[in-house]
């Protein structure tokens, strides 16, 4: 079972970029967090393909060092 390098939680999304043409198979992995959008700008120099739903971590498959954590805002939460 696939595991987030970070906070080792084993909630993990694939990352679809591009503009993804909507179907309700798209929409329930979305719902259901096995799937979450990367927009359509990808970076030369970080290729994530991986997204942790707890701590936010995204990284790539073959190197899970390298990664970032994306910008979501602790306070929108609240």
């Amino acid at each position: 079972m696939e595991k987030c390098p970070k906070c080792g939680a084993v909630s993990i999304a694939s990352i679809l970029f591009g503009y993804p043409s909507m179907s309700e198979d798209l929409q329930d992995d979305l719902d259901s967090g096995m799937v979450v959008l990367g927009g359509c700008v990808i970076r030369p120099d970080f290729e994530p393909d991986r997204h942790c739903n707890e701590c936010f971590y995204e990284w790539e498959t073959d190197d899970p060092d390298h990664g970032e954590y994306v910008g979501y805002d602790e306070e929108e939460e609240e």
